[in-house]
């Protein structure tokens, strides 16, 4: 009995039929361009990792006063409104510099480490004892006692600042939850991330109601989307919501639907005053 059908057939050791290597022509490279189009569609509907900052290729040397209130801080005389910036000060890993910080507050120093920053806030991580220098010449710098300017509740998420300025990224959200609370954990400074109507994020740096750090109460709340209630404070050119142990919240369904998406999508943008916390608060 004869086979009627002549489609063709494709049999190893005879090679391709011309029917069949036609078609595979055009099928390989459409697939091919599918698997480019898809990868790309893939690429660009990512949500951004941030854009901070954190530069292990050129160490860099800042001069100011120390301080420790609420964190050890670099305060940079400059020709801001505030007549200074602050640049936060960390260690190694997770490890905090408040035992530095305190010997050599109120002194002007030179400190040399690696540079993080983003959107406005700026960090330097210490590598050791040989990266700090005494100046012979004190630094003057304006007035930065406390000045309160109003009590709020934020919604936002915690973040712990080196991360997210640029150590990390992701430096925010589930995925990063533990690596968050382990940094506080090492005091590093939280921050509360927050955004406006129009989407717009800005951050707060936290500090209890005593002016000291609140890393330690802010653990058990990191890294999902959270109230809270405090007075924000300016100290110098730094905002800072200052809170208590009863100051967190939980958003009900409704509340976070609302939330909309995490801050991993941000639209950061940096007032005049080169820090982008200054964004307006509901008194």
């Amino acid at each position: 009995m004869k086979n009627s059908d002549k489609s063709p057939f494709y049999v190893g050791y005879l090679g391709l039929p011309k029917e069949l290597s036609a078609f595979y022509k055009l099928l390989i490279p459409f697939i091919l361009l599918m698997f480019l189009l898809f990868s790309l569609w893939h690429s660009i509907s990512q949500k951004s990792a941030g854009a901070g900052v954190w530069d292990l290729t050129t160490p860099v040397t800042l001069s100011g006063v120390m301080d420790t209130e609420p964190y050890p801080v670099l305060r940079i005389p400059s020709d801001n409104q505030f007549g200074m910036r602050s640049v936060l000060l960390v260690g190694l890993g997770k490890q905090p510099v408040n035992d530095v910080a305190i010997k050599f507050k109120g002194k002007s120093l030179a400190l040399t480490g690696n540079y993080i920053s983003r959107g406005g806030y700026e960090m330097l991580e210490i590598v050791g004892a040989e990266a700090i220098e005494l100046l012979p010449v004190a630094i003057t710098l304006p007035d930065v006692s406390i000045r309160t300017i109003a009590k709020t509740t934020l919604v936002g998420e915690i973040v712990d600042s080196k991360c997210f300025l640029g150590v990390m990224k992701p430096g925010e959200g589930k995925t990063h939850k533990t690596c968050a609370a382990l940094c506080l954990m090492g005091e590093m400074p939280p921050i509360f991330v927050v955004k406006n109507a129009k989407g717009e994020r800005a951050g707060y740096l936290m500090a209890n109601t005593d002016h000291k750090s609140a890393a330690e109460i802010s653990v058990p709340h990191v890294a999902k989307p959270i109230n809270i209630t405090g007075q924000i404070i300016r100290r110098g050119d730094q905002l800072i919501l200052h809170i208590d142990k009863d100051a967190f919240g939980d958003l009900n369904q409704a509340e976070r639907l609302a939330y909309g998406p995490s801050f991993a999508e941000e639209i950061y943008t940096a007032n005049s005053q080169g820090n982008f916390c200054n964004i307006p608060v509901k008194a």
